[in-house]
């Protein structure tokens, strides 16, 4: 059956790990997800249909890491780190997509009240 076109929206089973996050790309035969695992233990399974969703999650975890270790290298003293640290990946994601950086900015907020 591998290599066959299904009926659903995508191809049997593939993955991708990306190794800097800890995050695994998965396509099934009805939806994509990411899983989040570490030494064999998973934390956490998001699944959708959708592409822009799914590269969301994506691009939010990459992004992380990158902001994670600039902010690291030029952090600003007397400052709650998230605040520049939020600042710094919403700034990054914006040049992917706005919308995504529209949706960072509100899980930001939430996250710092």
């Amino acid at each position: 059956m591998a290599g066959k076109w299904l009926p659903s929206r995508f191809w049997l089973r593939s993955q991708l790990w990306f190794r800097w996050t800890g995050m695994c790309f998965e396509t099934a035969t009805s939806h994509m997800q990411t899983v989040l695992c570490e030494r064999g233990t998973e934390f956490s399974r998001q699944r959708t249909f959708e592409k822009k969703e799914i590269l969301f999650w994506i691009f939010d975890s990459i992004t992380f890491s990158m902001a994670s270790n600039l902010e690291l290298a030029n952090r600003r003293e007397n400052e709650d780190s998230r605040v520049q640290l939020f600042e710094i990946q919403e700034q990054l994601i914006r040049k992917i997509d706005p919308e995504y950086a529209e949706t960072l900015h509100k899980k930001h907020q939430r996250l710092l009240k």
